[in-house]
Order: C-alpha cells, then structure tokens, then sequence
C-alpha cells in the first residue's frame, strides 16, 4: 500500500530508523513491515540523516560567497577539502551559470576574532579576492512532505495549484539559542558516525569507535538526546541514477528583504514539497532555500516561485548546483581538543596554502 512507507517516514522524522518497535507502534504497523520498509528507503530514492542541534555545541553558522584569487583558480576543490580539515566548513559547491562559489560554515562563538583573521589572511595571501560572510539565525530541515511522494512509483505528485492556495502560515523568526552544552569527544564521534550513516546500530558505532556498548550508550542516552544535540531525523528525496548526484538542486537566495517579505518569502518556499532546507541571516534580510527538483518539475517551480515572489523578484538570485564541484561533510570533531575548540588562524592559512602551492606542481 502506498501509506505505508508515507507513515514510516513521517515516524522516523521524529524518533529516527532505528527503533523499529517505536516506529511500528506510532505508524500502526507490524514491526516486519517497518524493518522491510526501513530497508528499502534508499531505494525509495530517500535518504535519511540526523539533524544536528550545531548552536547546542557552540557554533554559529554562516553562509559564505568565495571568490577565489587568479593564481589559485582550478584548485577550488582542494581549497574547500583543506577548510573543512582545519576551518570548520561543512559544506560546498559551485553554482551555475554563474560559477561562483558558497560554503557552510560552523564557527565556534569562542574562536569568532579568530576567524575573522583567518580569512583576512587568505585574502592577504592572495588566496582569496573577497569572502562575503552571512551569519545565519537559523538553518531548518522541514520535514519532508511525504503525502506527495509515490514511494512505489518513486516519483513526485504534486498539484501546483493547490499548493497555491493553500500555504501554511510561518512565525516570526526567532534566533537559535546559542547555549553550548557540555560535551565529550565521545558525543562527537558518536554524531559524526550518525551523520555517516543514520541507520548504523550503537553497538556498529561503538565496534567502529573501539568503546564498549555501554559507554555508547551511555552517552547517546546521557549526553545526545538529554542535552538535545540531536534534534530529530530529516529524509531528503534524492533522486536516482548511477551518479553520486542525479537530480538537480537548486539554491535560491534573496537580499535585501523587509520584514514583511521575508516572511511571504518563506511561506512560498516552505509550501514546496521539494524544499530540502533553508535559512534566514542574522538580521533578517536574506532568506536562502535549497531544492532538489526532478526535471519534469521544475517550470513548474520556477512558475510557482515567479507567481508568489514576483514583486521581489529584483531580489532574488539563483543557480544550480555542480555536483561535481560539491560536497558535504559531517560535524568538524577533529578540531575539539583537551575540552575545547581549537583554532589557530596564523598556522590555518598556512597549511592551506602549502596544500594549494603542492597540488600546483
């Protein structure tokens, strides 16, 4: 029956795939059948991941526009794999047509001044001409509007019509509350291993971390879920293919945004099935959303978009993302050392550039 996967996913966005049992009793359905169904997910063309409470371990979050300086262009790939081993990017990719390129970035509170050093110096070694940092009030994962989802068929059924008259209302923005949490490298690793693969038992995760179950657990039990440093389970259509990447996602930004459109804004975007997450700065005049949209979906989309936010439209940018020259990374764990977040910009830069100076040769 088609319900069934759409109940499962709805089950597992609040309580994750592991604990079948759980998942059986809150979709009403034998515990065999979530076990077949969980199984069969990625098939489905659905990934599941966990989503991560980053302000409950000192982190804030920005997006960032990189343009990168002329003798270091073409080795934008291995720049962004050194940030994330030594300067706390989780995330990038290069946007066509336009080619330029925006990043993730997880920047502990206690090694703001830091930072901001750091990437002086990148411009300063002529690494980078410019980086437009965007502190980010949030960062959301809406959960995945699973009733329009064919899980047999494996594709998308939406009626663009409807979706126009019927969009849900949105509160007004309010900041995550940056109230770091006492955490172990033990906490870390376990997230980590959970963001690598969510369906992983504690007992796999402990076995691969080399500790006892009981520790495992006892943080999981203690640590992540007590202190909420795990919010809940997102699942992420993700198309299909022999590709890492097959469907085409899509980032839309807007700047510039009054109060008043910032919230039309979101409410069109958070109405789209297909939204994958979005975001909205610190002072509330940029909103950014991620899709990922089939190809015989999107001039449908892009009517939908254009019909709602026509009157902002000189305040909308967009672009696709290339695959190829992208990726995702799980939280900087490496980088907590002795109790604390380490960061040294001086010795950053330096190691950054000797990366991008070897791979010249």
């Amino acid at each position: 029956m088609k319900e069934i996967p759409s109940k499962i996913a709805k089950a597992i966005a609040k309580v994750g795939p592991s604990n079948y049992s759980l998942i059986s009793r809150m979709a009403k359905i034998p515990e065999s059948t979530v076990r077949y169904n969980v199984s069969r997910l990625s098939r489905m063309g659905i990934l599941i991941q966990p989503a991560i409470a980053y302000e409950k371990l000192g982190f804030e979050r920005y997006w960032a526009f990189f343009e990168f300086g002329d003798k270091y262009r073409g080795k934008e790939k291995q720049f962004f794999e050194a940030m994330n081993e030594s300067a706390y990017l989780i995330y990038f990719t290069r946007l066509l047509p336009q080619g330029k390129y925006v990043a993730v970035l997880t920047v502990p509170t206690s090694v703001r001044a830091e930072y901001s050093q750091f990437i002086s110096g990148l411009i300063d070694e002529e690494i980078l001409k410019s980086c437009q940092m965007h502190e980010l009030l949030w960062i959301r994962h809406p959960e995945m509007k699973a009733e329009h989802y064919d899980f047999g068929a494996k594709t998308w059924d939406i009626d663009w019509e409807i979706l126009d008259r019927a969009m849900p209302s949105v509160a007004e923005p309010k900041s995550e509350e940056l109230a770091q949490q006492q955490i172990d490298q033990i906490d870390l690793s376990i997230l980590k291993e959970m963001q690598v693969d969510s369906i992983a038992p504690l007992t796999k995760i402990a076995r691969k971390l080399k500790i006892n179950s009981k520790t495992a657990y006892y943080h999981y039990r203690n640590h992540v879920l007590a202190r909420k440093l795990l919010k809940n389970y997102v699942l992420r259509w993700r198309g299909f293919g022999k590709r890492k990447y097959v469907t085409p996602a899509m980032k839309f930004w807007y700047s510039g945004l009054t109060g008043a459109e910032l919230m039309q804004v979101q409410k069109v975007f958070n109405s789209i099935p297909l939204i994958w997450s979005d975001a909205i700065s610190k002072d509330r005049s940029m909103y950014i959303a991620e899709l990922a949209i089939p190809a015989e979906q999107l001039p449908d989309l892009l009517s939908f978009v254009w019909n709602n936010t026509q009157q902002f439209s000189s305040k909308l940018n967009f672009g696709f993302s290339d695959s190829p020259f992208g990726d995702g990374y799980s939280i900087p764990y490496q980088m907590f050392d002795d109790g604390e977040w380490s960061f040294d910009a001086e010795k950053a830069v330096s190691r950054i550039k000797h990366i991008l100076v070897a791979n010249r040769k």
